[in-house]
């Protein structure tokens, strides 16, 4: 056991990897404390400039673009790993636990008090457990998906673009693209319906996406 080197498994690529991992990495460390130090003067604005709330969720992110919204209080544990579209919308109180990447597409609204997990730990060997190892899987939402307030995103999980989930469900298990999902676990309950589309309930004459 002396001949053990627990920083062979304690690094960002081995988090990233899929494979079991210990945290005690220095490069973990200094991940976490540097988005920690951002999120810190992120959540101190209080939503008062939000301007400079993108940019700082730029460095969270190192993105190329300022472009999300995101609405403080919030969570997240290493910015690295997180992949923001553009024009995305996040409500109060998410939190990203990123041992793995997450990835969120462009247009995709979060509602209040969303939760995208990757890390999880040993089930059945509580020794293992005890003894620190975790294993993490990545999440992704595609472009144009929407979360309603309180859900909750498992690891591994994939939702497909144009995707709702109902508000206050638990996503166990990937969902496919363009229908709506409900409960705990999330299960599909139908698919978009085109002859369901609200804009027909629009005053003559609005625009769609006015803003667009």
């Amino acid at each position: 056991m002396s001949d053990f080197d627990a920083q062979a498994y304690s690094s960002m690529a081995r988090m990233r990897s899929g494979a079991w991992y210990l945290t005690h990495g220095e490069d973990i460390a200094a991940e976490q404390h540097r988005t920690a130090e951002l999120m810190r003067e992120f959540n101190e604005l209080a939503n008062t400039d939000l301007a400079r709330g993108r940019e700082i969720i730029r460095e969270v992110t190192r993105a190329d673009h300022a472009e999300t919204t995101l609405f403080a209080p919030a969570r997240i544990e290493f910015g690295e790993n997180v992949h923001l579209g553009r024009d995305v919308f996040i409500n109060f109180g998410v939190t990203i636990l990123s041992s793995a990447e997450v990835t969120v597409g462009d247009r995709t609204m979060i509602g209040p008090n969303c939760q995208l997990i990757t890390p999880t730990h040993p089930t059945d060997d509580v020794a293992m457990r005890r003894g620190g190892w975790e294993r993490a899987a990545s999440v992704r939402l595609g472009s144009d998906v929407w979360l309603g307030a309180g859900v909750t995103v498992l690891p591994g999980v994939e939702i497909g673009d144009g995707t709702t989930v109902g508000a206050g469900s638990t996503v166990t298990r990937s969902l496919p693209a363009n229908c709506i999902a409900v409960g705990t676990p999330a299960r599909v309950i139908r698919e978009c319906d085109p002859e369901r589309r609200e804009r027909v309930q629009l005053d003559e004459g609005s625009p769609v996406e006015p803003f667009a």
